[in-house]
């Protein structure tokens, strides 16, 4: 049988991977989550870049398209639906020839 201080030690010990999980769940979600504001800053920087806009062919139409995917992205990314914000954000970014 182990004594208390033993006893104490192996707790700790099997404790470190449940902690580690831990940090490194908690590090991942936050720094994914400041992706998607990232993406949205992408895409309207390019949709203010006319010299950008005039050499892929986009017409206004797009423009405002993408300027809606972008919002929507980004109140999905507020609703917590990283995932889904994160697919529209891209598609949009592929489409104005951002690279990710």
């Amino acid at each position: 049988m182990l004594n208390p201080i033993n006893e104490r030690a192996v707790m700790s010990i099997r404790l470190i991977p449940f902690l580690a999980l831990a940090l490194i769940t908690i590090t991942t979600s936050t720094a994914y989550a400041s992706h998607c504001p990232r993406d949205v800053g992408a895409i309207l920087s390019a949709l203010q870049n006319d010299k950008h806009l005039k050499k892929r062919g986009i017409s206004k139409a797009e423009q405002f398209k993408y300027k809606n995917m972008a919002e929507k992205g980004l109140a999905l990314h507020k609703a917590g639906k990283h995932d889904k914000s994160e697919e529209i954000l891209h598609e949009a970014m592929k489409r104005l020839g951002i690279k990710h």
